[in-house]
């Protein structure tokens, strides 16, 4: 099934789409959800109560003020200065100056997750 034997070679054998099956998210329509139950309000009440909390998060970022919530962390700005890089082919290119947001959990938060799990292959 490779190259030049007529059939359209299928890429990787470990190539996963979507998250393993013991991995469980939680994405911004659960929490709303979540949020309306735990409330007891309409699930467009617990929509607009989660917008609510992400745009204080981000008006405050955008401020450039750091946000901590306590016993869950801290939302923090990282700003990257310009740097020159250089590609495989020898040329070199700058990468702009940019800002992130680095999240560090708090002690709190850290305890209340479960231990690592031992990698068998390791």
């Amino acid at each position: 099934m490779g190259p030049g034997t007529g059939r359209r070679y299928p890429g990787p054998i470990t190539r996963r789409r979507g998250p393993a099956p013991q991995e469980v998210r939680l994405n911004k329509s659960q929490l709303s959800n979540t949020v309306a139950v735990v409330l007891g309000v309409s699930k467009s009440s617990g929509a607009a109560t989660v917008d609510l909390v992400l745009e204080a998060i981000g008006g405050v970022l955008a401020t450039g003020e750091d946000v901590t919530l306590h016993e869950f962390g801290t939302f923090r700005l990282i700003h990257r200065a310009a740097e020159p890089a250089r590609a495989i082919n020898g040329k070199t290119y700058a990468i702009p100056a940019r800002t992130k947001v680095r999240f560090k959990a708090h002690a709190g938060l850290l305890a209340r997750l479960p231990a690592p799990v031992p990698d068998p292959a390791a």
